[in-house]
C-alpha cells in the first residue's frame, strides 16, 4: 500500500514540474490581486455591500490591467499576443483579490 501511495505522489509531482508560469504573469497576476483585495476591503470600509464591493475592486484592477496594457502596446511597441496573457493573469488576480477579500470577513 506504501509503494502504490508513492508512485501516486511521485506521479503527481513531476507533472507539477511541466508546468510553468513566467515572472510576468506572476506579477501580472499579484498585482492585479493586491489592488482588488485592496479596493475592495476599502469600499466594503466605506459602507458598500459585498456585491458592490466586489465589483468596484474587480471593476477598478481590471481596468488598470487594461489601462497598462494600452500604453505597452502603444508605446512600447508589444505583440498583441503577449497582451492577451497579461489580461488573462490580470483577469484571474483581479477576480481572486476580489473574491477571496469578500468571502473572508473578519
Amino acid at each position: 500500500m506504501k509503494n502504490i501511495l508513492f508512485c501516486i505522489l511521485f506521479s503527481f509531482n513531476l507533472l507539477g514540474q511541466s508546468i510553468t508560469i513566467p515572472e510576468d504573469k506572476l506579477l501580472h497576476l499579484g498585482g492585479s490581486y493586491l489592488l482588488a483585495s485592496t479596493t475592495t476591503q476599502f469600499a466594503q470600509y466605506k459602507g458598500a455591500t459585498p456585491k458592490q464591493a466586489f465589483w468596484i475592486g474587480f471593476g477598478v484592477s481590471i481596468s488598470a490591467g487594461i489601462i497598462k496594457e494600452l500604453y505597452d502596446n502603444h508605446y512600447r511597441a508589444t505583440n498583441w499576443k503577449d497582451t492577451r496573457g497579461d489580461l488573462g493573469a490580470d483577469l484571474i488576480g483581479s477576480y481572486l483579490g476580489a473574491f477571496t477579500t469578500i468571502t473572508i470577513r473578519f
